[in-house]
């Protein structure tokens, strides 16, 4: 025996694909956007890593934003260097 709801479901569903299509594309560039929500957290601004230059403390290992800790990019690459939030070792 078919129910009324039964026989509409088919054409209902045919009805309704253009409109599930659109919030399915949505729920999509949703999920697109959430990893970009997700990225790691760097430097004492927290924020994700930005293309812009940055160091890792010799330290601890984490990263900063060079322009965030007053570094020159070209000159970071060729030094040591340690955060404020690390211990400094005394140099003999």
């Amino acid at each position: 025996m078919t129910t009324r709801s039964k026989t509409k479901r088919p054409d209902s569903s045919k009805d309704d694909t253009a409109e599930e299509t659109q919030p399915m594309s949505n729920d999509t560039a949703e999920r697109k956007k959430k990893p970009q929500k997700s990225k790691k957290l760097y430097c004492i601004c927290q924020q994700p890593y930005d293309g812009n230059p940055m160091v890792q403390c010799d330290s601890c290992r984490e990263w900063f934003h060079c322009s965030c800790v007053n570094l020159d990019p070209d000159e970071a690459e060729d030094m040591d260097w340690t955060c404020n939030s690390c211990p400094k070792t005394a140099e003999k």
